[in-house]
């Protein structure tokens, strides 16, 4: 016999009290991490099929019947296939049954936790509530803007970029030129991010420059493009939150990289709908996994 579980809404999320570990079947993939705390903790799930604990990390794919026990003041989050976002609590819980992710999603999933190791939550807190300010005699760290890879791309049309960067002693500008022409830009930006707004892109070169106060600088190339790489139909076709952040993980990877721009765009519609896997991975895109 089934228990009946009282689950507690919070934040538009399902918390989901310790539940006994023969409520749901096992074996199906029905999940993914999206989010867990504190940041500095090392968690992990049970599976009967597997000897070995499955850690906790952005991305990992969980199947019904997995078992996590969590310490006081401990919580993961996940997102099941049906769209509901499932928090557990301190105590042991178990995932519960869901429709099955699919093979080709769980594969890309798989990768995500190569965008994000064990240290991303703590790094990316210091690197986006870091000083933009050197003291006397301090050298700035280089300038790294991680959603520009070597060689990036972008679909053409009028794009809202955003633009976050790591090293450098403010005041920043932040300029895109094309040429001798410059295209966009801000000045006495103070702090490690910025948006350029409205900005139309043709099928061309472009060039993106972040400068400090003291003229240590950074330049990437840009190139807008007619169309970016698609996924495969399979993936196209699961029109689900997972299923469009599978599709933009597809595309972070693809080309050795070159499509973080479009791919962060694909998740910005669920991003503003707060979905935590999105935001969690665009975050990413921006600040890099250092």
């Amino acid at each position: 016999m089934r228990y009946a579980f009282l689950t507690i809404l919070w934040g538009g999320y399902v918390l989901m009290p310790p539940q006994p570990s023969h409520s749901v079947a096992v074996g199906t993939d029905v999940g993914v991490v999206a989010e867990y705390r504190p940041a500095t903790g090392r968690f992990f799930f049970r599976r009967a099929s597997e000897r070995d604990p499955i850690p906790v990390r952005i991305g990992s794919v969980v199947q019904a019947g997995d078992k996590i026990t969590l310490p006081a003041g401990a919580s993961v989050t996940i997102q099941l296939t049906t769209g509901k976002t499932v928090v557990f609590l301190p105590g042991t819980s178990v995932v519960p049954e869901a429709p099955p992710l699919g093979e080709r999603l769980a594969s890309i999933f798989h990768t995500v936790s190569r965008l994000f190791d064990s240290d991303y939550p703590q790094s990316r807190t210091a690197a986006s509530r870091g000083s933009t300010s050197c003291g006397p005699g301090e050298r700035p760290a280089p300038i790294d803007v991680p959603i520009v890879a070597s060689g990036a791309k972008i679909v053409a049309g009028t794009h809202d970029l955003p633009i976050v960067w790591n090293g450098g002693c403010g005041p920043f500008i932040v300029a895109l030129v094309k040429g001798a022409d410059t295209i966009s830009i801000k000045r006495d930006v103070t702090t490690r991010r910025t948006r350029l707004d409205s900005v139309r892109l043709l099928v061309a070169r472009y060039a993106l420059r972040v400068t400090d106060s003291t003229g240590n600088g950074f330049e990437a190339n840009l190139e807008g493009a007619s169309s970016a790489p698609s996924a495969p139909e399979e993936i196209r076709r699961d029109t689900s939150a997972l299923g469009v952040i599978a599709q933009a993980v597809w595309l972070l990877e693809a080309d050795g990289g070159r499509w973080r721009f479009d791919a962060f765009e694909m998740l910005r519609p669920l991003v503003r709908q707060r979905n935590p896997l999105a935001g969690v991975i665009a975050d990413g895109i921006l600040w890099g996994r250092d």
